[in-house]
């Protein structure tokens, strides 16, 4: 829980930073470094989500009719659709490229829009972790 949490704050915060640097609104004299900021909080706030994302694999639990013992369906699918997830999060920037060098996009809005994807799967997580709470890890 409190791990899921850090993530969203370190990551919201980064898309801030990073995105609003080259916004309007961004407070005129703003420090160059704050776009590096806001990148590594990013990238903290991605692990933060990684690491949290793996008590998903308890999400299932079943009775093993062979043992007796608690098993849990798709945990294989689950822990590969997680790192993959992971790998495949590197193709956003792609996307925010194209988008802003091909379409124009202000990286403000860019960077908006994955917050709010971020809150979003963020309370999707947090309300998983909750229904995983009394499986042991």
């Amino acid at each position: 829980g409190n791990c899921l949490i850090a993530a969203m704050l370190c990551s919201i915060t980064g898309f801030y930073l990073f995105g609003m640097y080259t916004s309007p609104y961004m407070i005129p004299g703003a420090p160059s470094w704050l776009p590096i900021v806001g990148y590594s909080l990013i990238g903290v706030g991605g692990m933060g989500f990684f690491q949290a994302a793996f008590k998903a694999q308890y999400a299932f639990p079943f009775q093993d009719p062979g043992t007796g013992k608690t098993a849990y369906h798709r945990q294989t699918l689950i822990i590969a659709g997680v790192t993959t997830l992971g790998d495949a999060s590197v193709c956003i920037w792609l996307f925010f490229e194209l988008a802003y060098m091909q379409l124009g996009v202000p990286l403000h809005y860019l960077f908006l829009g994955y917050a709010v994807v971020t809150v979003i799967v963020s309370l999707a997580l947090y309300a998983l972790w909750h229904a995983c709470e009394d499986q042991v890890l």
